[in-house]
């Protein structure tokens, strides 16, 4: 199936070097006042696109909405570290990406199952009550057969229940291998324990794991993992639970959480068990697999097929130009020198500077106020879900590979960042496109033989309550104004804040031009056309002078290219991307398109059947998009599918839709 959309956003690519100097400082000397400027101007936010705010924090309809400066800033900022050269200053260097398991018939030798219990003193680490040995296959018990057992007596099984079962029967496939161990025969149960402790009292009772659906078929029999007590108790060790956490952030809970916290497991319409939410901390009462060495746990994960998280050599920093690390030291890049540099980074340093009194943080000199507008016209709307930001998803955020994969090779997803694929870079710095909401509808409605359409952004009859969000959404066509001051910039400095604000002031090329604030960008909100008036400059000289001359002034109208290409080194790249992606325009024809990914066709947009829609379901277009691996019957391996690695377009194509 062909796919026909343009992602929502892309990349700005990074420098290859980032110029760093010395900053003007906030205390110029005599003849260096001359040249340090100060003053304010004001800006006009134009909405070119319905814009969502949050409902309180920000004011209400009826009154006065204020942007905090301080989110301006942020916007702001980003643009003028794409369009000049600056470092990374907002990046998580050590991060590494978390994936899930491919299934391995002997990916469960090693584990066992347990139950999280509580320290053994105030402060301790956790502990866990381990279930026993066990040879593959795992033991289960057939789903409908533990809900349907007299011995429950019309309850509704769930995590962490106790159960008594016959003898385990061996169930083999056609070719006579052993396939699965299956209690058949239920011979009591017990409710989860309210006091973790009480476990201890249940050895060689058989302890029940309910998980998500996952990847089971509704056509199918469901299982659950179960495994019996023992009286062998190991703590959780620190390396575990770090490990753990780590898996755990960006794990998306598919379920709402009910009456006492669990979230039903359903088959169909059929509600076969309760499970506990995945969380980021363990707590007492949690089922887990773990891995041990006789006195404490190494390992820790929550079902037999999870997640893995890569090591630390596989982390961002191997993924993006050393040069782009963020400032650390008395030289900053111009970003830096003129928003301001905390001293965040260089963990492995900062007790020796901090015990020598030192820190190499730079105060910035721009102060936004807020932004506001009087008498918003709009109103309270459920926003569609956003998908959340996914880092290790190389086939958008990895450059793309030139090589086709080997399609009797191992299984080496490029979309992963393994790297025996190669040490791929980070795209760049992720902005998203311009599209305008009424356009898209007004296209849509096009394509939809007359059926009604709503806009992109908001809540649909297929999205889950606990996905959405609530937002003020204002009218496009309203101002926001504002003033932003400055003290002691110097004259790239200042020519750079303004451009940055008015992308026009470097970049030549069709425009308009339009920075994103509010939420919902993913969505096609918060397109906004800044508006610089009433600037007033003069030096810092000039400020304290009681004499009649003044300091000659420059011009601040556009930025000054040598200036600038001496102050921040080549910047072609970059600037040939920002060219489209600033753009109101960027997207020409193809800018209604703007969509998270989907194989459907536009006619199908909203369609819902059985609560359900094509259209939303982003993960059929990565299954087919992202290198996947693939185990034909008659193979032994998982192995490359050929021909379905579709990277994302790079910014300068000139065709953006995805999958085309």
């Amino acid at each position: 199936m062909t796919a026909d959309f343009v992602n929502p956003y892309t990349f700005i690519p990074l420098p290859a070097a980032v110029v760093r100097r010395e900053p003007p400082g906030h205390a110029p000397t005599a003849d260096e006042a001359g040249t340090r400027y100060v003053g304010s101007f004001t800006v006009t936010w134009h909405l070119e696109a319905q814009m969502a705010v949050p409902t309180d924090e920000w004011g209400a309809l009826g009154g006065t909405i204020r942007i905090p400066g301080s989110s301006v800033k942020g916007a702001v900022r980003s643009v003028h570290e794409a369009l000049f050269g600056g470092c990374l200053r907002q990046v998580d260097l050590d991060f590494s990406p978390t994936y899930r398991d491919l299934p391995k018939p002997k990916g469960m030798i090693g584990w066992r199952m347990a139950v999280v219990l509580r320290p053994g003193w105030d402060d301790g680490p956790l502990r866990v009550l381990l279930c026993a040995e066990h040879d593959l296959p795992i033991p289960t018990v057939r789903a409908r057969t533990l809900l349907h057992s007299p011995q429950l007596g019309g309850s509704i099984p769930q995590t962490g229940d106790l159960i008594e079962v016959g003898a385990l029967a061996d169930v083999r496939n056609g070719k006579g291998h052993l396939v699965r161990r299956r209690a058949d025969t239920i011979l009591g149960w017990t409710r989860a324990p309210q006091n973790p402790s009480h476990y201890e009292q249940h050895a060689g009772k058989y302890l029940l794991l309910v998980t998500s659906q996952g990847a089971r078929k509704d056509n199918h029999d469901w299982h659950w993992a179960i495994a019996p007590l023992t009286e062998e108790i190991r703590t959780l060790s620190e390396d575990a639970v770090r490990k753990y956490q780590g898996r755990s952030v960006g794990a998306k809970e598919s379920g709402t959480p009910g009456a006492g916290g669990l979230i039903d497991v359903k088959q169909g319409r059929d509600l076969l068990a309760r499970r506990r939410p995945q969380a980021v901390d363990l707590v007492p009462g949690d089922v887990v697999w773990v891995q041990e060495d006789g006195v404490e746990v190494e390992d820790v994960r929550l079902s037999q097929i999870w997640r893995r998280r890569l090591g630390s050599d596989e982390a961002v920093r191997r993924r993006i130009p050393d040069a782009t690390h963020p400032c650390a030291d008395a030289e900053l890049c111009l970003t830096c020198a003129v928003f301001g540099s905390a001293d965040t980074h260089n963990e492995e340093f900062k007790p020796r500077r901090l015990k020598e009194g030192k820190q190499n943080s730079y105060a910035g000199h721009v102060r936004f106020g807020s932004a506001a507008l009087m008498g918003p016209v709009g109103s309270t709307e459920a926003l569609a879900p956003l998908a959340q930001p996914n880092l290790g998803s190389g086939v958008s955020y990895l450059q793309p590979q030139q090589n086709p994969p080997d399609p009797d090779g191992p299984d080496a997803r490029l979309t992963h960042w393994e790297r025996e694929r190669g040490w791929r870079q980070l795209r760049g710095r992720k902005f998203y496109w311009h599209s305008d909401p009424e356009d898209q509808r007004r296209e849509l409605e096009q394509r939809t033989n007359g059926r009604p359409v709503d806009y992109r952004y908001l809540k649909r009859n297929n999205h889950a309550d606990n996905a959405c969000s609530v937002a003020l959404v204002l009218n496009p066509g309203q101002r926001f104004t504002q003033k932003v001051t400055f003290d002691g910039l110097d004259e790239i400095g200042l020519q750079t804040l303004l451009a940055a604000i008015e992308p026009r002031r470097v970049l030549d090329g069709e425009g308009p031009y339009a920075l994103h604030l509010g939420r919902g960008k993913p969505l096609g909100l918060g397109s906004v056309r800044a508006e610089i008036s009433g600037l007033q400059v003069t030096t810092v000289r000039d400020r304290y002078s009681r004499g009649d001359s003044r300091d000659a002034l420059p011009s601040f109208e556009a930025v000054d290219v040598n200036l600038m290409r001496e102050r921040c080194g080549p910047l072609s790249d970059a600037h040939q991307a920002a060219r489209k992606i600033l753009s109101l325009n960027g997207l020409g024809d193809n800018q209604w398109k703007v969509s998270y990914p989907t194989l459907a066709p536009w006619s199908a947009f909203g369609r819902v059947v059985d609560g359900r829609s094509a259209f939303d379901e982003s993960f059929e277009f990565f299954k087919e998009h992202n290198g996947p691996a693939d185990r034909p019957k008659e193979a032994r391996h998982y192995r490359w599918t050929p021909g379905k690695w579709t990277p994302m377009p790079e910014a300068r194509d000139a065709d953006q839709r995805w999958g085309r």
